[in-house]
C-alpha cells in the first residue's frame, strides 16, 4: 500500500515558508560559571514574516535558547527551550507576525560548572554554539526578499 501522496499544482502556491536563523559568530565563557548569557538582537527590515515554529541548538553547556519580538514597545516571547531536549521545531504558542521595524532577540545561557577551560563558540563539539532557528510562512513574492539570518 502506498503511504504517501504527491500531488503537482500548474499554478504557484500563495504562501512559501523560510527558516531565519539567529546564529552566534563569536563568544567565549570563563569556566567555573553557572549564570552566563549570550544576547543577539536584529533591526527587522526585511518583508513580513509569519513565526509559528522554532528550534534550538546548542551544544555541551547551553541550558537554554530563547527568541522574542519586540513590536511597537510591546515583547513577545517567540519561544524557549532546552537545546539538549530532542532537536526538532515546536510550534509557537501562536503565529507571530514580524514586520519591518521590529526587533527580534535572541539568548542563550549556559552553565560552564563541569570544565575548566574557557568555552568558545565554535563549530566542533569541543566548542559551543548559539542557535535558534525560526519557522515562518509570507506571501511567495516575498520569499527571495526576507532576510535569512541574525547574526
Amino acid at each position: 500500500k502506498q503511504w504517501y501522496q504527491r500531488r503537482v499544482r500548474a499554478s504557484p502556491t500563495h504562501y512559501s515558508a523560510g527558516i531565519y536563523l539567529f546564529m552566534a559568530l563569536e563568544g567565549s565563557f570563563p569556566p567555573g560559571r553557572k549564570d552566563i548569557h549570550l544576547d543577539l538582537a536584529c533591526n527587522y527590515t526585511t518583508p513580513a514574516m509569519n513565526v509559528f515554529a522554532y528550534r534550538t541548538h546548542g551544544h555541551s553547556w547551553a541550558r537554554r535558547i530563547s527568541g522574542w519580538r519586540e513590536h511597537e514597545g510591546e515583547w513577545n516571547l517567540l519561544g524557549s527551550r532546552d537545546p539538549n531536549l530532542s532537536e526538532m521545531f515546536v510550534k509557537t504558542s501562536e503565529v507571530f507576525v514580524i514586520t519591518p521595524g521590529d526587533t527580534v532577540y535572541a539568548r542563550c545561557e549556559f552553565d560552564t560548572r563541569s570544565t575548566n577551560r574557557t568555552i568558545s563558540i565554535g563549530s566542533t563539539h569541543h566548542d559551543e554554539m548559539c542557535n535558534l532557528y525560526l519557522m515562518y510562512y509570507t506571501e511567495s513574492s516575498q520569499i527571495g526578499k526576507i532576510a535569512e539570518e541574525c547574526t
